[in-house]
């Protein structure tokens, strides 16, 4: 603080140097969680800025907005957004000759906007904002093609939610398939090479999969796996986060066991379990839903072989709690053949729950009917 005093008395407290060291100080105490003194200074850079440039001035709107995204981080989201859509409005007002550098101010505002929206379950403001920003830039030109394919794939996540969650108003309709798809496929044509692009490739390909799965287009699924696994195999471990890159893989063998390509799971699950840590639960995870395929594929020693490692593991003491009533229940099957497929596939999933009572519970369940 007695830092920035001095540099505010060196230069005045709307000069660019002294912004980026009150930015940096308003970042520290938001990590510290010392909102109060980050929204005091906050705010006093805006009514500095407001004194010394006047009210209409673009820099003032830009504090404003700062405010704004402030709030949003504290939680308290309807000051944020009548900040947010003030900050806005202003912009929009002093860049209004020039529609790229009004693009270029407005986008990460309308996107916080956007976010809020989401929050209050607003669906359609949402919609209306993303569908605005997708028109501003489809008006800048070639330059911005890749801004519209970001905003359309931002587009089809929110569609998507909205069908998933189900949270429209009984009024409105859900949006329909076509709504979802034809964003996503128009993003997989684009031939785009920046960063966040290439990210959002898996991502698309992993969208269309849950579409076409959930909605019961067989076909179009079958067509489509094959792309995504060159689209999983292809991206590195950073692009995207080797977490959900794992997750697009994991959901990419559920499609193919639901499609009966049992093969293709079989193949793809081998990869996965070499790519996890021995320790980590994953590997238990796959482990299980290996020996759940090799069952289907009626390869019993294959699958006492998967179910024996899974024994191993839920010795180590990590994995004790969630295992030990499924590798009891195991102890008690006498002959891999008349094991029901059904209490593996269960298994399988419900390893995953947090309660070991409730693992214990359907275990428990399952050994009676055998």
């Amino acid at each position: 603080m007695e830092c920035l005093g001095g540099l505010e008395a060196l230069v005045t407290p709307v000069h660019a140097q002294f912004v980026n060291v009150l930015q940096t100080y308003i970042q520290a105490a938001v990590e510290h969680k010392d909102f109060d003194e980050a929204t005091a200074q906050a705010h006093k850079s805006y009514n500095d800025h407001r004194e010394r440039l006047g009210p209409d001035a673009k820099k003032v709107w830009q504090c404003l907005a700062k405010l704004g995204n402030l709030y949003q981080d504290q939680g308290v989201i309807s000051q944020a957004f009548h900040m947010l859509r003030n900050a806005r409005q202003g912009l929009h007002s002093v860049t209004s000759e020039n529609p790229e550098e009004a693009y270029n101010c407005v986008r990460d505002i309308t996107n916080g906007i956007i976010v809020i929206a989401i929050k209050q379950r607003d669906f359609d403001e949402a919609e209306n904002e993303s569908l605005s920003l997708i028109k501003q830039a489809e008006e800048l030109g070639e330059a911005y093609q890749g801004a519209v394919q970001r905003h359309k794939h931002n587009l089809a996540h929110l569609y998507q939610d909205d069908l998933w969650r189900n949270d429209r108003s009984l009024a409105l309709p859900p949006p329909n398939r076509t709504m979802i798809e034809k964003p996503l496929l128009e993003f997989m044509q684009f031939k785009g090479t920046d960063y966040t692009i290439s990210y959002m490739q898996p991502c698309s390909w992993n969208m269309l999969r849950e579409l076409y799965e959930s909605t019961g287009q067989r076909s179009k699924l079958e067509l489509l796996l094959p792309k995504l696994e060159d689209a999983i195999s292809s991206a590195t471990s950073e692009n995207p986060t080797h977490g959900t890159l794992y997750n697009y893989k994991e959901k990419t063998v559920g499609s193919f066991i639901t499609l009966g390509q049992l093969e293709k799971a079989e193949w793809w699950l081998l990869r996965l379990r070499d790519e996890v840590q021995p320790r980590v639960f994953s590997r238990l995870s796959i482990t299980m839903q290996l020996g759940r395929v090799y069952f289907r594929m009626s390869k019993p020693n294959e699958a006492e072989s998967c179910l024996i490692e899974a024994q191993g593991m839920a010795k180590k003491k990590r994995f004790s709690q969630k295992t030990t009533a499924f590798t009891q229940w195991w102890h008690g099957v006498d002959a891999m053949e008349n094991s029901p497929i059904n209490a593996v596939q269960a298994a399988s999933s419900t390893l995953r729950d947090k309660s070991p009572r409730v693992v214990e519970m359907k275990c428990t369940s399952w050994k009676r009917q055998i």
